[in-house]
């Protein structure tokens, strides 16, 4: 079975065709591609789906269990759960998806449980320079090296917007297994690399899986029969 899954985000779309053995292709554009079936998640506007395509929304059948307000749940965090929770060989998992916001969500017991929501790393940057006088606009593809401690303005803003957002990552992943067993941790989104890239888990081992969201749709797909 050919599985279409599309990801329509705030800033940009992205998609990718299944085979039946679960090999992912990612796609550039779904025009003239075969498929046997279409799933779609969408946080941002929906355009035109191929026919047939299925919307995952608050009624729809999960390989994992939901304990949260589904009516509220954003369709992106739901798949990133499903998908983790699948590559996580069913253990317990925290899904870290660095996009516009930056989400930090519990997967445990094959239960979804919630999680934290940020503001993502260009938000803060945006929101540091227009709700000031004086401070530069920064872009997450040109932050500084901020080093121990920030030595101009740059560089302060790199190490509280850069290194605050992996604090808060750290400070709830551990919050979480404060509470439960050590977990797998996934890493996914616009921005994963950045934070990677920052030091994320004080050297603990994660897993960057930058189509967490596809991949869980291929998952809910496949395994549930509506």
């Amino acid at each position: 079975m050919r599985v279409l899954t599309i990801d329509i985000g705030n800033t940009r779309t992205k998609a990718a065709l299944f085979d039946g053995r679960g090999v992912m292709t990612p796609l550039d554009t779904w025009q003239g591609v075969a498929f046997d079936r279409a799933v779609a998640c969408a946080s941002g506007r929906v355009g035109k789906l191929p026919e047939g395509t299925r919307l995952l929304g608050p009624d729809t059948r999960l390989p994992i269990a939901v304990d949260y307000d589904r009516a509220a749940l954003g369709p992106d965090r739901l798949a990133a759960a499903c998908g983790a929770w699948a590559l996580a060989g069913d253990e317990d998992c925290v899904v870290v998806d660095a996009g516009t916001c930056v989400t930090v969500d519990l997967v445990r017991g094959g239960t979804y449980l919630g999680g934290a929501i940020l503001p993502g790393i260009s938000m803060k940057l945006q929101a540091l320079h227009t709700k000031t006088a004086k401070l530069p606009l920064l872009y997450t593809d040109r932050l500084p090296d901020c080093g121990l401690c920030g030595k101009d303005t740059a560089g302060s803003i790199a190490l509280g917007v850069g290194h605050g957002t992996v604090g808060a990552v750290e400070s709830l992943t551990a919050r979480y297994e404060a509470h439960g067993a050590p977990c797998r941790l996934l890493l996914t989104g616009g921005d994963a690399r950045l934070l990677a890239s920052l030091g994320l888990w004080n050297g603990r081992p994660f897993a960057l899986e930058p189509d967490l969201v596809l991949r869980g749709l291929y998952e809910i797909e496949r395994r549930i029969e509506n």
